[in-house]
């Protein structure tokens, strides 16, 4: 019996212009789209460590910045990239920092397409290159901040490609590893132990003799702790890992995903992330495991995938930042697995295509502050700290957590009294005492005289309006009598204490009406002799002479018909 005519494939579909053009363009778009403002809380403090290490003050050991911590082990485990933020930083300021990110992310793009491009047959590279891997990007865009361990999704796809790639020698494949775990380790050691625990496994399942596969491993592995913390990464990463359940704050990043943590802006988010964890199980260990799937010769023992694959998503279940790793090591098991797992396999691959573009790539703008390369406002109290340098309070300052890393770069003379280095405060007691100072007056007053404080660099705090009766929790924990605010922007509020040597600074600077969060329809109808009335216009002009885009002091000239006035000249913090 004759066979049957063969299919003719889509010779156009193997062309290597095709293929970079559609690279060049994803890679270009996905970058573009990672150019939004940067958000990172933790930026600044590691900008400050970069500047240090620049002028050659060496890699920090202990902390010396800290009002709290001060003297206690801190090991900058993350140094040259906090030496290169502060290298991009001072030669290209904030918006260097976002280009940064885009760049990281456009690398990735590049070492991901680089994957398709090893497993994937000539004819079913770009579609299964166009709609994956801008998948993955999307998926994970909350991740993307400006933070050192983005750098540790392409250093861990360099991994997987230096398994995957089938001209590389053993002896190149090893030196690879080894290389980008040695880069890995000093750029942010705290997640390095993924790489480790993926190119171990990979080098004991594939690597013949059983001694060269010992032998790689031991080299990874010192490759791993070749860092100024040598073996004192090993706590680091014991922590990192604890994250899960160790913070005590309700920040999704350090939480299980569970739906309850999320707010209605990620929600969609979420579940496209579980359906993509349930697809890898049933796509990557199934076939896998039951021979459907032939993977490459390097990255095809069904032993090896299984229980890497069952690591990263036991971990991102647990931990959210896991998955881009994890959805990096789905790429090429997909990639095997879609010419094999079902005839419709181009309808399948197009509705994917259709999908990713129509849905995931625009999640990625509504997920993260709007595109821009400039500070997010709502996240920088930026106008707060340069009028503190300016009008030069008394320390010390209380602050929150998420504005430690500005007042760390910005200012200078006042030390920090929590920031986003987290287990140097969670060891010393400190997140615990500022968890229960937030809990009620007395126990504020006694923490803040406690630490001798001055100066408070605090949230806009929420408040309760009964008619003209006005219940803000911010005169609850820090009562006007004793502290007087007078500053504020589109995220913090300044309050110094009432003591001689402020009296100058309260005299010319205090709000006794305006408060931010209040809302402007308020005043109308409860501040209405010409007294008052003429108090509260004088501090919504001088609001707006300080901080000419405050929402709060805009709002409110709007509703009383108040002509924007001359802003005041700026002056960086």
């Amino acid at each position: 019996m004759k066979a049957g005519p063969q299919a003719t494939p889509v010779r156009w579909l193997e062309r290597r212009d095709l293929w970079w053009l559609a690279v060049g363009v994803v890679t270009a778009v996905l970058g573009g789209l990672s150019c939004w403002r940067l958000e990172s809380y933790d930026v600044f403090w590691q900008v400050r460590a970069g500047e240090e290490i620049l002028r050659g003050m060496g890699v920090q050991q202990v902390d010396a910045w800290s009002l709290t911590i001060r003297g206690r082990e801190w090991i900058n485990f993350q140094w040259l990239c906090t030496a290169v933020m502060a290298a991009v930083h001072g030669i290209a300021g904030v918006p260097g920092l976002v280009l940064m990110r885009a760049a990281i992310v456009m690398l990735w793009c590049g070492l991901l397409a680089g994957i398709v491009w090893a497993v994937a047959p000539p004819r079913h590279r770009v579609l299964l290159f166009a709609a994956l891997v801008p998948a993955i990007v999307s998926v994970t865009a909350f991740r993307q901040q400006m933070r050192p361990d983005l750098l540790g999704y392409p250093l861990f796809t360099a991994l997987l490609l230096a398994w995957l790639w089938p001209a590389l020698a053993d002896s190149r494949r090893i030196l690879a590893s080894c290389l980008v775990l040695l880069v890995w380790t000093n750029w942010h050691g705290g997640t390095v132990a993924f790489g480790g625990i993926t190119a171990g496994t990979l080098a004991l399942f594939h690597l013949r003799p059983p001694r060269q596969a010992v032998w790689a491993v031991v080299a990874m592995a010192t490759a791993t702790f070749l860092s100024p913390a040598h073996l004192r990464i090993v706590p680091v990463l014991f922590e990192h890992a604890g994250y899960t359940y160790g913070a005590m704050f309700q920040n999704v990043d350090f939480q299980p995903w569970t739906f309850d943590l999320l707010d209605a802006r990620v929600w969609g988010f979420a579940f496209i992330a579980w359906i993509v964890l349930l697809g890898l199980f049933v796509a990557a260990c199934v076939p896998v495991a039951s021979g459907a799937v032939r993977l490459p010769e390097r990255f095809s023992h069904p032993a090896a995938v299984l229980l890497l694959a069952a690591f990263f998503t036991w971990m991102s279940f647990r931990y959210l930042r896991v998955i881009p790793y994890q959805l990096s090591f789905a790429l090429p098991v997909l990639v095997a697995a879609f010419p094999r797992l079902t005839r419709a396999a181009w309808p399948v691959g197009v509705a994917a295509l259709v999908a990713t573009w129509l849905w995931l790539v625009p999640a990625q703008v509504t997920r993260n502050p709007p595109l821009g390369l400039g500070l997010e406002p709502t996240h920088f109290p930026v106008g707060c700290a340069r009028f503190i340098n300016r009008v030069r309070p008394l320390p010390n300052i209380f602050n929150t957590y998420n504005f430690g890393g500005l007042v760390i770069h910005a200012l200078r003379d006042y030390p920090v009294f929590i920031d986003g280095r987290y287990w140097p405060y969670v060891k010393a007691g400190v997140f615990e005492e500022f968890k229960t100072a937030c809990s009620g007056p007395e126990p504020m007053r006694e923490a803040l005289e406690r630490h001798k404080i001055n100066v408070i660099l605090f949230d806009v705090l929420p408040m309760r309006v009964r008619g003209a009766e006005v219940l803000d929790l911010a005169d609850v924990l820090f009562p006007r009598d004793t502290w007087a605010l007078v500053h504020f922007d589109n995220a913090g509020v300044v309050r110094v204490r009432r003591i001689p040597e402020h009296e100058a600074i309260i005299a010319a600077h205090e709000y006794r009406l305006l408060k931010p969060g209040l809302p402007g329809g308020w005043y109308l109808d409860h501040v209405t002799d010409p007294e008052s009335r003429a108090r509260l216009e004088a501090e919504v002009d001088r609001c707006l002479r300080e901080e000419p885009d405050n929402v709060w002091c805009l709002a409110l000239a709007l509703a009383l018909g108040r002509p924007a006035p001359v802003p005041e000249a700026e002056a960086t913090p």
